[in-house]
């Protein structure tokens, strides 16, 4: 009995081990705890990409009609290397306008620069008197001046350009008179 005595003793003194155990996760879920960890990770990169996403898409330009719903001319005369014959385009765009799209071989956009008469297949030859529109969806209105008997704007009429990300668009209307022409580059 007295050595029973010294036993319970330590007992009540010392925990059991089955209680430490207890305390501590079970063997499996420490061996698991960097998969979770691991896993909760992936779950907040997915996140923070799907927040990303549906910023970028409430913060895109959605562009104007025209950048979708107008005519396009491949005409390779309109170059300002092209030299022979005499177009007009005094009544081919309408006296309201018409959107247009230069694209290959006619080139993309509108000479910033006077060309020499009879350039790109008419005798006076129109380029863009002003800057394009620098941000997507933007329009801009602006002069095209036609060179002829040395003056680089002889004549003129007001158009429009419109950027649409990748490419411009121009609303352009007839000549103010017969064998002047609009040029591309």
């Amino acid at each position: 009995p007295p050595r029973l005595g010294r036993l319970l003793q330590q007992h009540q003194q010392q925990p059991p081990r089955l209680a430490q155990r207890q305390q501590e996760p079970p063997r499996q879920q420490r061996l698991h705890r960097p998969a979770q960890q691991q896993q909760q990770q992936h779950q907040q990169q997915r996140l923070r990409l799907l927040q990303r996403a549906v910023t970028t898409s409430t913060t895109s330009i959605i562009l104007p009609a025209q950048c979708s719903s107008y005519t396009t001319n491949s005409d390779s005369t309109r170059r300002i290397a092209y030299t022979s014959s005499s177009a007009c385009d005094s009544s081919l765009f309408g006296t309201t306008g018409t959107w247009v799209r230069f694209v290959s071989p006619a080139g993309t956009t509108m000479p910033t620069s006077a060309p020499s008469i009879y350039a790109c297949g008419t005798d006076a030859p129109g380029w863009y008197n002003g800057a394009y529109p620098s941000t997507a969806g933007s329009t801009t209105t602006g002069t095209v001046c036609y060179n002829w008997a040395g003056y680089t704007c002889n004549w003129s009429n007001s158009i429009q350009i419109t950027h649409c990300r990748t490419f411009y668009v121009f609303k352009l209307i007839n000549t103010p008179v017969c064998n002047l022409g609009y040029c591309t580059v």
